[in-house]
């Protein structure tokens, strides 16, 4: 259903977001021990009145303009908490869960569903559950990650988010011919604890499909694929009976490129890996015992780029 425009308040002594901290945490389902700990930072930001108009004056130039700078918004926020002294991906998450407010009635302009607008407040959700298990505290290490949500150029379709990018290369998918530059959909899998179920991911192509038509006139829509579940390595230990590799399997993999390190596995073990050291990882799932074996033999991990040319 679409949503309907709400009114925003700037950060003031006088109007302060602790109602829509509230709401949003209560509405999407969030951790009560989160709520309590982002409620408490906002408390100790609001008392410190230099920390709080910075907030509050940032959080109103994008409820002006939903274009503005992202990365010098992020660092408005993380001097605002080293002056209030809070922690910064905490102060990172009050600051995007604030922006949701003006992101709705940007959404409501464009006749965007609230379905969609709801997906993003449980994204926010999901990065600060990232968080507290790779360090322990409720917030965001990964900032950046929500610029393309609040520009308005990467929207949730359910199971899977999505945004229009230009292709990196020439290529021939299921008899279509591609060309460097065009106009595709980059897939993102967000880590939510539901199925990667084959129902879910139609439905997310189907509701990507009806929504970036214009795009796709020929009768096909091209999607692809960054990601560590399409490298060599993974595929070779993945169940084949799985949710991943019936996923993997829609994708024609154009190439493989391999990580230097096993860093970026923080996102299969909820941790950081800092080096070759598997000893301590959790070892509570066949896919984690599987890359435990896989990294104790020293061989390479990375990702591959997979396309799917979907014909209508």
């Amino acid at each position: 259903m679409p949503l309907e425009r709400t009114t925003i308040h700037s950060a003031t002594a006088v109007n302060d977001h602790t109602d829509w901290l509230n709401y949003v945490c209560d509405a999407f389902d969030y951790p009560v021990e989160a709520k309590s700990e982002l409620i408490n930072c906002y408390q100790t930001l609001k008392e410190n009145k230099q920390a709080f108009t910075q907030f509050g004056d940032t959080l109103q130039k994008y409820a002006d303009d939903h274009k503005t700078d992202f990365s010098m918004m992020s660092e408005q926020i993380k001097n605002a908490a080293e002056t209030a002294g809070i922690n910064e991906y905490t102060a990172y998450t009050l600051f995007v869960l604030c922006l949701l407010q003006p992101l709705k009635n940007f959404y409501a302009d464009n006749g965007y569903s609230s379905d969609m607008w709801g997906e993003v407040a449980l994204d926010i959700r999901y990065k600060l559950l990232e968080c507290y298990d790779v360090y322990g505290v409720y917030g965001t290490f990964v900032m950046p990650w929500f610029e393309k949500f609040f520009d308005l150029t990467r929207f949730c379709f359910g199971r899977l988010q999505m945004e229009t990018v230009a292709l990196d290369g020439d290529y021939v998918v299921n008899g279509v011919t591609l060309k460097k530059g065009d106009t595709v959909l980059s897939v993102h899998i967000p880590k939510t604890g539901r199925p990667l179920d084959k129902t879910s991911v139609e439905e997310s192509y189907r509701k990507a499909r009806e929504f970036y038509k214009e795009y796709f006139p020929s009768g096909y829509t091209v999607f692809t694929c960054k990601t560590y579940l399409m490298h060599s390595s993974t595929l070779s230990l993945l169940n084949q009976d799985s949710n991943i590799y019936k996923f993997v399997c829609d994708y024609e993999i154009v190439y493989c490129r391999d990580y230097e390190d096993y860093s970026e596995l923080w996102r299969l073990f909820d941790r950081k890996i800092n080096d070759r050291d598997v000893t301590d990882l959790p070892a509570d799932t066949s896919l984690r015992r599987k890359f435990i074996e896989y990294m104790k033999s020293g061989q390479k991990i990375g990702y591959g780029h997979g396309i799917f040319v979907q014909k209508h």
